[in-house]
């Protein structure tokens, strides 16, 4: 996402070693039409994941994004292409839509076939809206509905600032002023099959009052009844969170939330703060996971000693990974505290109100949710067994400060390595009642 990247990363990140064949498309997407594009459900046996692409071409400003589709069942790889021109940053983000993959990029919304084909234009931002400002109309997010038909996006219609009047202003006024999110923002769903728009809100909704920041991440509910949008306030402070509905009403929660589940209906929360202001230890004594509709917490659990941290939401929303740790005095910074991570201490927390489950560490959880699909990464032959979580980007940090390459593996056979890896499609393989 734009402005530095702010936001998490939505899973998993590396950069793929293009060994495999690139099937490069250098065709200019098609813009949106009436044409409609078949859309079938997706193939929970293939694993897809975009990193950067090795090298720069002689002519690229910026790296391509290299997509890699993998077999589970071949145990090879089906596919792996470039996307991106070179001379505009890459995508962001891409996304599996049923049997198509979906990309933005600045001001364009494409569709393509998993092979990297028919790349077709679904939408173009409202880029003759541009003023000439700081930050010019351009898409912020996307993400499809659990069946693949609609994409969901934000995006911003005006410049958010823009540039000052060509002549001097009047006496008392403001030169070059930023207008509000709620004036620039709006989110929308399109048709994948067509690019058709199906419904569009602004954020000056009355349902996004109160909202604070910016409506941005998208994640949809799995009943596909709509979506929650999360608001980014490219700050330290935390932004709302509202459900849309796909006939574009809106209800902004009021309650506190940290990170919500993958089925955007659960979030959990805690009474964490910094200890000695944001350069210290985030102390946390209580999580509680709680519903996005009314009614009681779903669980909590708390400890007056021990410092908690969540971790991860199982793919299903069932449970939350969670961590304890002991708070020590802090020897570099007198008066703050430091996490022991030696004393680190994993458990899963059910939402239906159970008690807390110990794990042996962040792989049984995930080998419980993801089965033979469950992805392992490893530094230098280590499997990483630190505090990562699928929220952040694995990384194993080299001699020089730098990075290191990550390996990935699935049920014991490497699918790639590299830097910046993001996981698009993997849809568990866990037996029957796994999550119960």
């Amino acid at each position: 996402m734009r402005w530095g990247e702010l936001l998490r990363g939505a899973l998993i990140l590396a950069t793929v070693v293009a060994t495999a064949t690139a099937c490069r498309d250098d065709q200019s997407p098609k813009p949106a039409s009436t044409t409609a594009a078949a859309i079938a459900a997706a193939d929970p046996s293939l694993i897809i994941f975009t990193t950067l692409a090795e090298g720069i071409g002689p002519a690229d400003a910026h790296p391509r994004l290299t997509v890699t589709v993998y077999d589970t069942i071949a145990r090879a790889t089906r596919q792996s292409f470039d996307i991106g021109d070179g001379a505009t940053a890459s995508p962001p983000k891409v996304v599996a839509a049923g049997n198509k993959l979906a990309a933005y990029s600045g001001t364009r919304n494409v569709r393509y076939d998993l092979d990297g084909s028919n790349p077709h234009e679904l939408r173009h931002a409202n880029a003759p809206e541009s003023d000439g400002g700081v930050f010019p109309p351009g898409f912020i997010d996307i993400a499809a509905s659990p069946d693949g038909t609609k994409l969901a996006l934000t995006e911003e219609t005006r410049d958010l600032c823009p540039p000052p009047p060509p002549t001097p202003p009047s006496p008392g006024a403001t030169p070059g002023q930023c207008r509000t999110y709620a004036e620039v923002t709006r989110a929308s769903i399109i048709d994948v099959a067509t690019g058709a728009e199906m419904m569009s809100v602004p954020q000056s909704d009355p349902g996004f009052d109160p909202y604070h920041g910016q409506a941005a991440e998208i994640t949809w509910r799995d009943d596909g009844t709509g979506f929650v949008v999360a608001g980014l306030t490219y700050s330290e402070a935390g932004g709302s969170i509202a459900t849309v509905t796909v006939h574009g009403t809106v209800r902004t929660f009021g309650g506190q939330h940290d990170a919500l589940a993958p089925n955007a209906r659960v979030v959990s929360s805690g009474d964490g703060d910094y200890v000695c202001g944001l350069g210290g230890t985030f102390v946390q004594h209580q999580i509680v996971v709680r519903g996005l509709d009314a009614g009681p917490p779903a669980n909590t659990v708390g400890d007056r000693v021990l410092n908690l941290s969540e971790q991860e939401w199982s793919p299903d929303s069932s449970e939350l990974l969670y961590t304890t740790t002991t708070l020590t005095p802090s020897a570099s910074n007198p008066g703050c505290v430091d996490e022991d991570e030696t004393s680190i201490r994993w458990f899963r927390l059910p939402t239906n109100g159970s008690p807390p489950i110990p794990v042996s560490d962040i792989w049984e959880a995930r080998r419980r949710w993801y089965g033979n699909r469950m992805i392992e990464f490893r530094c230098a032959g280590q499997l990483i067994s630190g505090r990562f979580t699928m929220y952040t980007d694995p990384a194993c940090p080299d001699t020089n400060a730098s990075l290191a390459p990550v390996d990935a593996y699935v049920d014991g056979t490497k699918i790639g390595s590299g830097l910046r890896w993001h996981t698009v499609q993997l849809i568990p393989d866990a037996p029957a009642g796994a999550f119960q």
